[in-house]
């Protein structure tokens, strides 16, 4: 089907043809789609730019009335009535995902009349029946997609939440009259004898060791999971199936960076705006815009799209209500009801104000010769990153420039970023980190580098935390640089982390797009004393994932520069018209190679 408009009146473009949705609403009923228009997703990918992609309004009926064939199977209100998908699920989620389909002569024979789609990734708050669907569509594609042999999984981060949609999927197949006889249920299993499919929970890396050959899957609140392991176990064991379909549902995260949650959120935005090309990914998100005012019902309608349906404006309302008077409930408010990545705890530095563009605006190191500085040094031994702070003030004592250097031990790197959730293979290979050989930091290359910024820099000073630096600090001592300990501690750490706080609000901490130093800046989080001082620290000492040692060390350079002696200025200012070269990001090619 073509998607040329015809005589819908909508202004908003939906996600299949127009005479698909027409024929939709001819085959099924007009109150299958009336209104699916009323709260579109805030994310939608554009329609599958595949040659010869055509769209299958057949295929959708019948999932339409596969699901239909099923009962709710929870509360007073839905039990017993047919799970009837809501036109927003039919035409945002539903349709697509099962109508788009490869042309029927496809020079590539396995992908001919196969879906495009392979992976949908709902996001939407809680409450809006995405588990009750993905229950339903589980069953689909166990009993109703054709699929001989098939393989579905019902995968979580543990196992009582993996059973929420099998064990919805399992009632509803028990409670459905055109399946009974046809399944066998038994305890964390659904077996379909007569095309030998099954349907099973997966909560755990150890469950597919044996190998899984998959055919379709449901994630279920991704927003948990601390690792990638069973998400990358599934999507890398749908190869042998012709048509298989991944489902992710959640609602957001915290905003924590580097995790798999993030990896697939930031897909979703990433295909919607069109800067990559994957129409085998369909990720829709509902969400308030920051801007929104949290608590006027006109939001709880554009980012809940089964609002008045299954989520009732007596329960918004009185959440709502819960986060006005429970100020440490609203983080939880905007992530579960509006669907915001906001912070459960506060972070010390904002990252809009880390992100932008004068704080991130290139940094030309060899500009920086002869200038003067300061340095603070953070040493580690295994876990921890070892950090180098290279502090560069104005004359004016305004702004300043950073240069910082991270070393980590390479062995056992793998695993490391498999634990952290952290990309510090990507780091190293593009210059950002430097891994010294042996489980534990080569202090050797950390002072080859401070002696290099000696050489090259005017360097006045170091400050540095007393743990792990006997040696360094000896050594250090001995090549003529002063070195000085600063005391991790309220007093100690307050007047240079409040100054790091006001340079980065004002545009005045350069820092030139290093990602390591921004993702320990979006992690920082501060302790504060009865007398207001403050001094950084990471936001869940419990959690090894969370770094911010680069924070750290520039803050202790920032000391060393506070403590300057007065004859001890600059009168280096920066030229009147800084060079343009077109680039806002300090790329680590115009770094010194060190």
């Amino acid at each position: 089907m073509a998607t040329t408009k015809t005589t819908t009146s909508s202004t908003c473009e939906p996600p299949i043809p127009y005479e698909a949705l027409e024929e939709l609403s001819r085959r099924l009923g007009s109150a299958s789609i009336k209104g699916w228009d009323e709260c579109p997703p805030q994310i939608r990918p554009p329609h599958p730019t595949v040659k010869g992609a055509w769209f299958d309004v057949t295929a959708v009926v019948k999932v339409y009335k596969a699901l239909s064939a099923l009962r709710h199977t929870k509360t007073r209100r839905w039990k017993g009535k047919p799970l009837t998908p809501d036109p927003w699920q039919l035409v945002w989620v539903i349709a697509p995902v099962f109508g788009w389909k490869h042309s029927l002569v496809h020079r590539d024979k396995e992908l001919a009349g196969t879906r495009i789609i392979r992976t949908l990734y709902v996001e939407v708050p809680r409450k809006n029946g995405k588990s009750t669907l993905s229950s339903g569509l589980a069953l689909v594609l166990l009993c109703a997609d054709g699929e001989w042999g098939a393989e579905v999984y019902a995968a979580a981060t543990t196992r009582t939440q993996a059973g929420i949609v099998f064990g919805e999927s399992k009632k509803m197949a028990q409670a459905a009259p055109l399946l009974k006889g046809k399944l066998q249920c038994l305890g964390g299993l659904i077996r379909v004898p007569r095309t030998g499919s099954i349907f099973r929970v997966l909560s755990k890396i150890a469950d597919a060791a044996h190998g899984l050959n998959v055919s379709g899957a449901v994630i279920d609140e991704l927003h948990v999971h601390r690792n990638r392991e069973l998400v990358d176990a599934i999507e890398t064991g749908t190869g042998g199936r012709d048509q298989p379909l991944i489902i992710i549902i959640t609602t957001a995260d915290e905003g924590e960076i580097g995790t798999i949650y993030e990896e697939k959120h930031d897909r979703a935005h990433k295909c919607a705006k069109r800067i990559i090309k994957d129409p085998t990914y369909w990720g829709v998100i509902w969400a308030a815009d920051e801007a929104d005012d949290p608590f006027a019902e006109s939001t709880w309608k554009k980012c809940n799209p089964g609002y008045g349906r299954t989520v009732t404006k007596a329960y918004i309302k009185k959440e709502a209500a819960k986060a006005k008077d429970t100020p440490s409930y609203f983080p939880t408010y905007c992530r579960l009801h509006l669907n915001r990545r906001i912070r459960q705890t506060s972070r010390f530095l904002n990252i809009r104000d880390w992100d932008a563009k004068p704080n991130v605006q290139t940094i030309d190191v060899e500009a920086l010769r002869g200038r003067e500085c300061y340095g603070g040094l953070d040493l580690s031994a295994t876990t921890d990153l070892t950090a180098f702070g290279l502090i560069f003030p104005y004359a004016d004592h305004t702004t300043v420039e950073t240069v910082t250097k991270f070393w980590l031990p390479e062995d056992d790197l793998d695993d490391r970023v498999k634990r952290d959730q952290t990309p510090y293979d990507q780091w190293a290979k593009a210059g950002w980190l430097t891994l010294t050989e042996g489980n534990v930091v080569d202090y050797s290359r950390v002072i080859d580098v401070i002696e290099w910024a000696r050489t090259t820099f005017d360097l006045r000073s170091i400050g540095h935390d007393r743990w792990q630096a006997g040696a360094v600090v000896q050594h250090l001592a001995l090549m003529g640089i002063e070195v000085y300990p600063i005391h991790q501690t309220y007093q100690g750490m307050s007047a240079a982390t409040k100054e790091l706080e006001r340079l980065v609000k004002q545009g005045r901490f350069k820092h030139g797009g290093n990602p390591i130093l921004r993702a320990h800046a979006d992690a920082v989080e501060v302790m504060r004393d009865n007398a207001d001082n403050v001094r950084p620290v990471k936001p869940d000492r419990q959690k090894s994932s969370h770094r911010v040692d680069g924070i750290t060390a520039n803050v202790m350079a920032l000391d060393a520069w506070l403590r300057r002696p007065e004859k001890a200025d600059s009168a280096w200012a920066p030229p009147t018209t800084p060079p343009d070269n077109g680039s806002s990001v300090f790329r680590p090619s115009q770094r010194l190679a060190i």
